[in-house]
């Protein structure tokens, strides 16, 4: 009985490993209005967009968070830490994230762009491993 539920924890583990993470990394360098980096420890927010299909398509996913400056104005940021990136319909066609930006920290969002999501190298293997990698 005691080797079976080791054999459990163990399979359980493996299977919670395996699982894709629902989040995508962002960086970028916070600027003013003059173009030069936010100082060290500015709070500034970033609210994300998913359109479906064109760059101004219907709104999929929606977040908006906050982040810190580090020494040269740069954040790093999940998408999808607090939003529902596994309720998005990847398969429906092209994606689009838009990019929306308030450097005093409110909700005074400058939208900064709209850029077509592109395969990653991650997800380009992930497509392959269900075929056991062939």
């Amino acid at each position: 009985m005691k080797n079976c539920l080791t054999l459990c924890v163990i399979l359980i583990s493996f299977i919670s490993f395996g699982q894709a993470p629902q989040q995508m990394n962002y960086q970028a360098i916070a600027r003013n209005a003059a173009g030069q980096p936010l100082p060290n420890n500015t709070t500034v927010s970033v609210r994300f967009q998913i359109h479906d299909l064109t760059p101004s398509g219907t709104v999929v996913f929606q977040e908006s968070t906050t982040a810190t400056t580090n020494q040269f104005g740069l954040i790093s940021l999940a998408i999808g830490h607090s939003g529902n990136l596994a309720a998005v319909n990847w398969a429906s066609g092209p994606k689009y994230l838009q990019v929306e930006f308030d450097p005093t920290g409110g909700a005074n969002y400058t939208d900064m762009g709209t850029t077509q999501l592109l395969s990653v190298p991650y997800a380009l293997f992930a497509a392959n491993a269900a075929g056991g990698g062939t």
